[in-house]
């Protein structure tokens, strides 16, 4: 009768909020996630599969900084 779910944790929060909080991006910090984003993208195509719901909610940040694509 019950079903768990087990994630990572990522301290970081999401990116939507980080953005919310800070009001915007300096060139160095945008040049950083985009790049990161591009890479789990690429990832993710070379294994086949398509992700088509990227937004700044779905992307969370890791306690080291670094992003993992959720949802």
């Amino acid at each position: 009768g019950h079903l768990y779910f087990n994630i990572e944790l990522c301290a970081g929060g999401d990116l939507f909020s980080l953005l919310r909080r800070k009001g915007r991006f300096s060139l160095e910090e945008a040049v950083f996630y985009s790049s990161q984003i591009l890479v789990a993208l690429k990832y993710l195509r070379s294994k086949g599969i398509i992700y088509r719901d990227l937004k700044p909610e779905n992307i969370m940040i890791c306690q080291d900084g670094y992003i993992k694509l959720s949802d």
